[in-house]
């Protein structure tokens, strides 16, 4: 009797412990799987954020270490969410950087993503920068009709510096197909948002569409007075930018024959890049006065 009490004692304790063992086993499963999910929750959040630290370096135009920062970052490991956002700045970037390419297949994935998960501001951007490339590939049509749907997307935005830009692409599309007005009126557009923003950077580039589309229409005095109003901007600008800008400032004071002034800013268009625009203009002016050995120097 003794034995078998032993023995049922025995018994239970064992049974009991397999028991408790189980269940701590299961207890520990549990454990490490919550820190395993948390773990790669607080990565996600971790790598969504540097994302959206290289978004704000993309707008500051810091395009070789927005570009760096993305490099860093291995794609193949991010959940669809990042990776979607990852496709659309490495999309951004190359397009900054003139590097484009002809595969859309990362901005397509970042379009199908946003589509199905109805997130309305980047997919606006997707379709924005899917769109300029498109327009300056040839594909003018599909340019035009994905930038319009990123207008459409964008309203009631709080971003105004992206409304802006896809404003003056817009602005550029419209003055480049003969739209004259309309591409004034998407200049003017750009502007108030440009100032809303108080950003002096898009508030020159939209100065400088408008003085393009008022010459265009050979509104020669509307042009010279946006020529003038665009000087004070230029030292915000990007060495492309800028180039652009003189070159159309130097036009406006052509068109009065103002051309002392126009030489002075087709000159300092030259300092940035040699370009024949801004050849162009000197020669004529020098043609104009008689001046024909300085037209051919």
């Amino acid at each position: 009797m003794i034995k078998r009490s032993f023995f049922l004692l025995d018994w239970y304790y064992f049974h009991t412990f397999n028991q408790n063992s189980e269940a701590m086993t299961k207890i520990i499963l549990c454990l490490i799987l919550s820190v395993l999910i948390l773990t790669n929750c607080s990565n996600d959040n971790d790598t969504h954020e540097k994302l959206s630290e290289i978004e704000r370096l993309l707008e500051k135009e810091k395009y070789e270490l927005a570009m760096n920062n993305l490099s860093d970052i291995n794609a193949n490991r991010l959940n669809n969410e990042n990776k979607a956002y990852y496709d659309l700045l490495m999309t951004q970037a190359n397009f900054c950087l003139d590097k484009q390419t002809d595969s859309d297949s990362l901005i397509n994935e970042s379009i199908r993503f946003y589509e199905e998960n109805n997130n309305k501001i980047l997919l606006a951007k997707a379709y924005y920068y899917k769109g300029i490339v498109c327009y300056q590939r040839g594909n003018k049509s599909e340019g035009i009709n994905l930038i319009k749907k990123a207008e459409h997307l964008s309203n009631g935005t709080s971003d105004l510096n992206f409304i802006t830009k896809i404003y003056i692409n817009l602005s550029f599309i419209n003055i480049d197909t003969g739209n004259y007005q309309t591409g004034l009126n998407y200049a003017r557009r750009a502007l108030q948002t440009a100032q809303k923003a108080n950003n002096k950077i898009l508030i020159a580039l939209s100065m400088n569409k408008i003085n393009a589309a008022f010459n265009c229409m050979g509104k020669i005095d509307s042009c010279l007075v946006y020529s003038q109003k665009t000087i004070p901007y230029i030292k915000y600008l990007n060495k492309n930018d800028k180039l652009e800008v003189l070159t159309n400032i130097s036009i406006g004071f052509v068109n009065k024959g103002l051309y002392d002034e126009a030489i002075l800013y087709a000159k300092k268009s030259l300092e940035i890049k040699p370009n024949a625009h801004a050849y162009y203009i000197i020669g004529s002016i020098y043609f104009e006065r008689g001046e024909n050995r300085k037209a051919w120097q």
